[in-house]
């Protein structure tokens, strides 16, 4: 690359129209030798594979963990850290718009990857200040403005950060201990009486041959306490 070019990505500016031609030149002559007629969707892939290269540099010096605090009444550690080094709020606010322009284009999906795990790590701080605001914004407006943030990754990734806890581990560990018990709980209290929503839920698990008895367990409890179930998940 010319030497503006790489003076300008150590710099984070943007490179002269004269240094931009010839970087085209050169990628164009690299590309040609292995493809004499590059079709315009190879030429997005690899100008996409070169801004992402030049981005990467921006979040490289984000920290490995973002500092701890003390533990409040709620058990929270990290309900509103401080701004990253190296980050201003400007240049959060750059990151969470490239993530809203992700998201758009390539869906939840594109959760998994690693560059969008790592700016939403580099962001926190940013989604920490707009949850905290005063007033609170709505759940419409969070997911406008932070989609990847309701996708089930990055949902427990925030909350292991808020809490420094792993929720799908405890959830695992709650229901691997207490699972069981519930379940043959409500099956020796059911036994001999009239049907009813628990009894019809049990009949419906037993029914089913190797059934992750989770749900059923969740669902007897929202039934014991009279919860509507499409108020707390969606069932498929």
């Amino acid at each position: 690359m010319p030497p503006g070019i790489t003076a300008a990505i150590a710099q984070e500016k943007r490179p002269s129209a004269k240094d931009r031609r010839e970087m085209v030149r050169i990628i164009v002559e690299e590309m040609r030798l292995n493809e004499p007629n590059p079709s315009k969707s190879q030429c997005q892939t690899i100008a996409k594979m070169i801004v992402k290269r030049r981005k990467q540099k921006r979040i490289s010096n984000a920290p490995e963990d973002i500092a701890r605090g003390p533990v409040d009444q709620y058990g929270c550690v990290r309900w509103q850290p401080d701004c990253p080094p190296g980050e201003t709020v400007e240049s959060l606010k750059e990151k969470k718009s490239e993530m809203k322009d992700l998201y758009h284009t390539e869906g939840p999906a594109s959760a998994e990857r690693g560059y969008v795990i790592q700016l939403m790590k580099t962001t926190y701080y940013l989604q920490r200040k707009n949850i905290n605001a005063c007033p609170p914004p709505s759940i419409a407006e969070l997911k406008t403005e932070w989609p990847y943030l309701f996708t089930p990754r990055e949902m427990f990734s925030h909350f292991s950060l808020l809490t420094d806890i792993n929720i799908l581990e405890k959830m695992e560990q709650a229901m691997e201990e207490k699972g069981k018990v519930i379940l043959r709980y409500f099956q020796h209290k059911t036994a001999g009486t009239s049907a009813d929503e628990v009894e019809c839920i049990l009949v419906k698990y037993n029914k089913e041959e190797k059934c992750d008895p989770w749900p059923c367990v969740i669902l007897l409890l929202m039934a014991h306490f009279k919860e509507k179930s499409e108020a707390f998940y969606r069932q498929m």
